[in-house]
């Protein structure tokens, strides 16, 4: 089972964070206009997976963006990891193959 198991997680929301989330999902940014974002991963290649949807977060503090996280939409945190990002203002833009995963 993967995250691109639809009956296990019918919905997936891609998290922000300033320092690495541990495993509890630590460090997401908070304030302004910040909200977790809904994220559909595909199959890339042998163990690979990356995003299929655009995600645009908007109005987001100013602080650097590190991680990111993967949360359940019942609010659980998944996983995480370390993500560098090109510089941004107050909007962030991921492309649709921009957060690739290994998985496996």
């Amino acid at each position: 089972r993967t995250l691109l198991d639809g009956d296990l997680f019918p919905k997936l929301l891609l998290s922000l964070h300033s320092a690495d989330p541990n495993e509890e999902g630590e460090n997401e940014l908070a304030g302004a206009g910040y909200v977790r974002q809904e994220v559909r991963f595909t199959h890339v290649g042998a163990g690979t997976i990356s995003n299929e949807n655009r995600i645009d977060f908007e109005d987001i503090p100013s602080l650097a963006v590190t991680h990111f996280g993967i949360w359940d939409e019942e609010g659980r945190f998944l996983l995480g990891g370390p993500w560098t990002l090109v510089d941004r203002q107050r909007d962030l833009r991921v492309r649709v193959g921009e957060l690739t995963l290994r998985i496996g």
